[in-house]
């Protein structure tokens, strides 16, 4: 007897508590109610005036906070004074359901204008053949369970986007008018195609462009070309720069009678000083506008001779000569540079 007594207040307790831990399924509150009548009330003004647009969302809020038959009635009225069909024959199920659980007389009605809706119904078939593992499909931003594909699911007339994705896979989308009149309307998902990778996503850009094509469309003989060119014009530069300071440096060697003016020879010592800096400047600014001159022809030979056209299709390869370019430094009574080569 005792055994039986605290059994009893344990499943009591064990009650009470998956009570308390699921709100959801608590009553509507005293305030949610009275939002609820608000919300319903202003939707039957709305509906009296034919603003059905404005009534429909009212009714639907009404209904989350109290579910009641007489708003899922209207509701499903509203709808089908919007046109939309689909919504509203459900809707008038979901008050049928609701009006038979609770003994209400308007159970008979709800029935009523379900079964009135069901000729109406415009309906869309989904069909997938290819259904990889992760396969999401969306309709108008919501998932739909897959089991549906291949069903005849009532749907509202008007505009349907659907998104299809996979893992790996490429997404499709498409957008389906389903007509206000009844009927199914088919509509095939594509095998989903594998997801391409960067090197691959742009197949004509790199087949346009050879193995000596530059992204850009330029050859990379132009390139080097150019590249070369800008090298010697900044030796050029270098060289200029070291050319007028040995012109300064040999004025300075002249001031104050360091050196004879046309007699490099007959200098003091800090004359002879000033002259061998200018001698070192002007070997610097000699060598420097050499090289920067030979940069210069060479990348202006390796720049024209480049071809500006991919080979015929069929042609051999090395049927075009090899530009050489050759630079030797000479070193002597006059500096420079020998500059040898064949295109």
């Amino acid at each position: 007897m005792r055994s039986f007594h605290r059994s009893f207040l344990f499943g009591a307790a064990l009650s009470l508590g998956v009570a308390l831990a699921c709100p959801s399924l608590a009553e509507p509150t005293a305030e949610d109610k009275a939002a609820a009548e608000a919300l319903f009330q202003e939707a039957l003004k709305l509906t009296k005036l034919n603003n059905y647009n404005e009534a429909c969302p009212k009714l639907e809020a009404s209904n989350k906070l109290d579910p009641a038959v007489g708003t899922l009635f209207n509701l499903g009225d509203c709808y089908e004074h919007t046109g939309r069909t689909a919504s509203a024959w459900s809707t008038f199920g979901e008050a049928r359901r609701l009006a038979e659980q609770r003994k209400d007389r308007r159970e008979k009605d709800a029935i009523e204008r379900e079964k009135g809706l069901e000729p109406k119904l415009a309906k869309l078939v989904l069909k997938a053949d290819d259904r990889p593992e992760g396969l999401t499909i969306r309709r108008d931003k919501k998932t739909i369970d897959l089991a549906t594909l291949g069903s005849a699911v009532p749907v509202d007339p008007g505009k349907h986007t659907i998104e299809v994705e996979a893992p790996g896979r490429e997404p499709w989308s498409t957008t389906v008018d389903i007509p206000d009149k009844p009927g199914e309307v088919p509509v095939t998902i594509p095998p989903l195609a594998a997801l391409r990778s960067t090197a691959t996503a742009n197949p004509s850009a790199s087949s346009a462009a050879g193995p000596d094509t530059a992204p850009s469309g330029m050859s990379t003989r132009k390139i080097a070309g150019i590249a070369v060119a800008g090298v010697g014009v900044a030796g050029l530069i270098v060289g200029g720069v070291f050319g007028g300071l040995t012109f300064a440096k040999v004025g300075d060697s002249k001031q104050d009678g360091h050196c004879v003016d046309g007699n490099p020879v007959k200098c003091d010592a800090t004359g002879l000083a000033i002259r061998k800096d200018a001698e070192t400047m002007a070997n610097v600014s000699n060598i420097a506008l050499a090289v920067g001159g030979a940069a210069v022809i060479a990348g202006a030979v390796v720049f024209l001779t480049a071809p500006s056209e991919a080979p015929a299709k069929g042609a051999k390869a090395g049927l075009r000569a090899p530009v050489t370019v050759r630079v030797s430094p000479v070193v002597g009574a006059t500096n420079g540079l020998l500059i040898t080569g064949s295109y």
